[in-house]
């Protein structure tokens, strides 16, 4: 891609859409299709392939062109379905077995818009499930590991590191053995405790099974303080510290800070979808914050990318010159 802006330094995501409709891949994208593509589709994969290009990813109009004006149309739809939700739905901390959203994932009704429940990762989810971009069956598969993981979690607390438990074991040592508990009995079984306890806690803090759903690889890191940083766009996985903080949804636009769908009880005390920007979840939340795209395949298919969040890392993306 030639890009031959008037401007002396910008990003993909900063750069205004006059100038991108000035470049004559504007006019290459809206070919690419016999049906009428729209400007905005057309402006939206410019900035993908230019964020592409930033990576260090390759693109060529004749060999990527159509997969990714395929992901900015899928974009577009995806964020226009989960906008619907706006105001509906209620956020409940997760993932949680007893909210609708779990309960539907492992073979229960779909959750309905008024009184339905999940968690803000869930609702970016189910923004893709509606769009047709995930597939119950792709969650379910996700979502059925991690309830094994926690009901193995249950098992080994009830089983191994009831206090009642120690108790018992060492009443029954004084017994048997009709002398003091040994010291080295003690140790012996307290390593066993301990043994459970980091079990748990593995069980608890693992939620890979989870995140394969939500991120990709190496999110992209939003400075709201340099006018110059890279913003998430349209559809973007919005990530506030961790995939186990917060997570929204971009919608591509700019409302004095980039405008995201959110499920959570924050900013406004509200615990419904909400329309808010990452100024005002910062504030609540005040954590670093990345953004991640979607995976596409080779056949054009978006799908929702795959990694976990203990491999986060920063990118800064060099301004374009």
């Amino acid at each position: 891609m030639h890009v031959a802006l008037t401007t002396s330094r910008f990003t993909y995501s900063t750069v205004s859409d006059e100038d991108l409709l000035r470049l004559p891949e504007f006019k290459q994208f809206k070919k690419l299709r016999k049906l009428r593509v729209r400007d905005e589709s057309a402006i939206a994969a410019i900035r993908l392939a230019l964020r592409r290009l930033a990576r260090g990813e390759p693109f060529i109009m004749g060999t990527h062109g159509d997969t990714v004006l395929n992901e900015a149309m899928a974009r577009r739809h995806m964020v226009a379905k989960t906008s619907e939700y706006v105001g509906r739905f209620k956020w409940t901390a997760g993932p949680d077995p007893d909210s609708c959203f779990y309960k539907w994932v492992l073979g229960g009704s779909e959750p309905k818009a008024r009184g339905g429940t999940m968690n803000c990762w869930e609702s970016v989810l189910f923004g893709a499930y509606k769009a047709k971009l995930l597939t119950r069956e792709r969650i379910a598969e996700v979502y059925g590991e991690y309830d094994r993981r926690m009901a193995l979690r249950e098992e080994i607390k009830k089983e191994l590191v009831r206090p009642s438990w120690l108790l018992e074991r060492q009443q029954d040592l004084k017994k048997r053995e009709h002398e003091t508990y040994s010291a080295e009995e003690e140790a012996r079984l307290q390593t066993i405790v301990d043994a459970g306890k980091q079990r748990i806690r593995d069980l608890t803090m693992d939620m890979t099974a989870v995140n394969q759903l939500l991120l990709r690889g190496a999110p992209t890191e939003y400075n709201p303080r340099n006018p110059d940083s890279p913003r998430p766009l349209k559809g973007d996985i919005v990530i506030f510290g961790s995939a186990a903080g917060h997570v929204a949804m971009a919608t591509g636009n700019l409302a004095g800070s980039p405008e995201v769908l959110s499920l959570w009880h924050s900013p406004d005390n509200h615990d419904f979808f909400q329309l808010t920007t990452v100024a005002k979840l910062v504030r609540v939340k005040p954590n670093r914050v990345f953004f991640e795209s979607w995976w596409v395949d080779g056949d054009g298919r978006v799908f929702l990318p795959v990694t976990t969040p203990s491999r986060l890392c920063i990118v800064r993306v060099a301004a374009l010159a």
